[in-house]
């Protein structure tokens, strides 16, 4: 079981996303650090340059302040910020790319793997039976975490379920419908982040 208390959080831009733990949270909103960002920026677009993309970021209103002399970016309010919901899905180790399992071999052995840890906003693919899925984008209700659809737990089917994108960098087309429905019936985040960068 994961750590539910525990948050990552998407910077986007037209052209650009990125998912990165928070560096602290408080009431007014959390901030991030800048060096982690510039690392996930870096492996995930090696051509493009980071410093253009803080720039862009800057100018978004939920950015209080980017401050290079202690590293963090400070987001005002808690746009973009996504909660673990402590479940991890059915992908297994040999699944992942060569380069998640690179990653995942740093600091873990192989069979330490327990899948892809679920947080809100991710997009989650569901197999109820042979060749047989349903999509659903994962958000907390009264009633806990579920899929978009509102009727399922995300803990119901956790060995059938699989993380295939999230609602800030893209999602398999077959899910477009159910993203869509989120947006329209579930996102509180008041402006459509829509569109498949895939």
């Amino acid at each position: 079981m994961g750590n539910n208390f525990k948050f990552r959080s998407a910077l986007k831009t037209d052209k650009h996303s990125i998912i990165i733990p928070i560096e602290n949270i408080n009431r007014q909103g959390y901030t991030i650090d800048i060096n982690v960002a510039e690392d996930v920026f870096e492996k995930k677009y090696p051509s493009e340059c980071f410093w253009n993309f803080i720039e862009e970021i800057q100018r978004q209103p939920h950015i209080q302040e980017i401050s290079e002399d202690c590293d963090l970016i400070f987001v005002h309010g808690f746009k973009n910020l996504m909660q673990s919901t402590g479940i991890f899905d059915a992908t297994k180790f040999k699944d992942l790319t060569p380069l998640l399992q690179q990653e995942w071999l740093k600091n873990n052995k192989p069979e330490d793997w327990h899948g892809i840890e679920i947080f809100e906003g991710d997009v989650a693919e569901i197999k109820y039976r042979k060749d047989v899925f349903e999509y659903g984008v994962v958000h907390y209700s009264i009633d806990g975490a579920e899929y978009s659809k509102g009727s399922v737990s995300v803990g119901s089917y956790k060995k059938q379920t699989k993380v295939v994108g999230n609602i800030y960098e893209g999602w398999p087309a077959n899910a477009d419908y159910m993203v869509d429905f989120y947006f329209r019936n579930c996102s509180i985040l008041g402006d459509n982040l829509g569109g498949n960068d895939e």
